[in-house]
């Protein structure tokens, strides 16, 4: 703290009274007495308030903005040292958990948008899966009956077993039914293509 006899000074019913009064001078000189000695206690008392030691300052200061603004109740029994310590524990408790609050104001703000994003693409997914199978269906269309099943076939069976199962559907040999898969995919392709060609043109 400051010089020798200062905090007799400022310990007196006297001294009090000033600062009831808002007195800025009386504020000023308990600031340069007390100030660092607040700042060395956020230091001891970290874990206590938990607020980042960049904020320590503002605590400190915010603490004499309400001797001028709002004085608290004064003991004049009393040394104002301790009340100092606690009021600046107080004001970096208040200023840490504004801090958290805000932060998780932030997260979830994040969150939503996150879910927000995540939602339209979904909607955009099912809207591009919609589409495409609109066209799929249209091409399909345009195919002969037998080319239908045999790519249905392909699809239902898979690639090693849709040879076998479209010659027992259709009651062809084996290597009938590949050759009419195989047409079946020559033209299915062709269709794409067109299709392809036609958006490409746009």
């Amino acid at each position: 703290m400051g010089q020798p006899g200062a905090t007799d000074t400022i310990n007196t019913p006297e001294f009090f009274a000033r600062l009831v009064r808002c007195d800025s001078e009386a504020v000023g000189i308990l600031f340069r007495e007390y100030a660092g000695a607040m700042m060395d206690f956020l230091l001891k008392t970290k874990r206590r308030h938990g607020l980042a030691e960049d904020g320590w300052g503002d605590a400190v200061q915010e603490v004499f903005v309400k001797f001028l603004s709002k004085p608290p109740d004064l003991d004049p029994s009393r040394k104002i040292g301790p009340l100092l310590m606690t009021m600046a524990l107080n004001e970096a408790r208040d200023r840490a958990k504004k801090e958290r609050t805000r932060l998780k104001c932030e997260e979830a703000a994040k969150a939503e948008r996150l879910r927000t994003a995540a939602g339209a693409e979904a909607v955009g997914a099912r809207l591009a899966a919609a589409e495409d199978k609109t066209l799929v269906e249209g091409k399909l269309a345009q195919m002969s009956q037998p080319d239908r099943q045999a790519l249905a076939t392909f699809v239902q069976s898979g690639p090693n077993r849709h040879v076998a199962a479209l010659a027992a559907t259709t009651g062809t040999k084996p290597g009938a039914a590949q050759m009419r898969f195989q047409r079946a995919k020559d033209r299915w392709a062709n269709v794409l293509g067109e299709g392809k060609e036609g958006k490409d043109n746009r």
